[in-house]
C-alpha cells in the first residue's frame, strides 16, 4: 500500500475562518482525513505547504508515519517550522492516523494506547449558523445517540478580578475618552 494522493479541500463556512481539510488516498483503496489548523491570513500557505508536503508523500508508504513527521521537520523545514508548516504536518499526519487506523480495523485510539475517558463534554462554540440553541443542536448532530449537550453558564467577572493591575482609581479609558466599566 502506498500513497496515491494528498488532497487539501479549503472551506469557508460563510462566517468566521476557514476550515482546511485534508484527504490522504492510498493505492489499496483506503481514504484518510485530516484537519489543519487555520488563521485567516494564512490558510493558503498552509494549502501550500500540505500540497508540497504531499509531493514527498506519494508513492511512500502511509504507515510510516514517525519516518513522515521527521521529515517535514528536520528535511523539509530545515528545523525552522512555523505555524503554516505544524498546521500542515498535522493534517496530515492525522489523515495517515485515520489510514492505519481503518488499515488495522481498529479506532485510532487503540493505536496510541488506549482510551483515556469512558465519555468526554463537548460544546455548540457558535459555528452552526442554524443551531438556534445547543439542544436543537444534538437533534442535528447526533440523531438520538443520547449524546447529552454541555451548555457553558458565562457569568461577568468583577473587573477588579479580571483585571487586577488596574486599580479602581486607574481604570482604562476607551477610545473615545469615557471610562471602561
Amino acid at each position: 500500500m502506498y500513497v496515491t494522493a494528498v488532497t487539501p479541500f479549503l472551506v469557508d463556512p460563510g462566517t468566521g475562518k476557514n476550515w482546511l481539510f485534508v484527504k490522504v488516498d492510498t493505492s489499496d483503496g483506503i481514504s484518510g482525513w485530516g484537519e489543519c489548523y487555520t488563521q485567516a491570513d494564512r490558510d493558503q500557505s498552509i494549502v501550500a505547504h500540505v500540497r508540497q508536503l504531499g509531493r514527498y508523500l506519494v508513492e511512500r508508504s502511509p504507515l510510516h508515519i514517525k519516518h513522515f513527521t521527521y521529515m517535514a521537520y528536520n528535511d523539509f523545514a530545515g528545523k525552522r517550522g512555523a505555524m503554516d508548516l505544524y498546521s500542515a504536518v498535522s493534517g496530515i499526519e492525522q489523515a495517515l492516523w485515520d489510514i492505519t487506523g481503518k488499515r488495522c480495523g481498529m479506532p485510532v485510539y487503540n493505536l496510541l494506547g488506549g482510551p483515556c475517558r469512558d465519555k468526554i463534554r463537548v460544546y455548540a462554540n457558535g459555528v452552526v449558523q442554524r443551531c438556534q440553541n445547543p439542544r436543537s443542536l444534538r437533534g442535528e448532530s447526533q440523531a438520538g445517540s443520547g449524546a447529552r449537550v454541555y451548555s457553558p453558564q458565562i457569568r461577568p467577572v468583577p473587573w477588579s478580578l479580571a483585571h487586577p493591575y488596574l486599580t479602581p482609581g486607574r481604570r482604562a479609558r476607551s477610545g473615545d475618552g469615557r471610562r471602561c466599566p
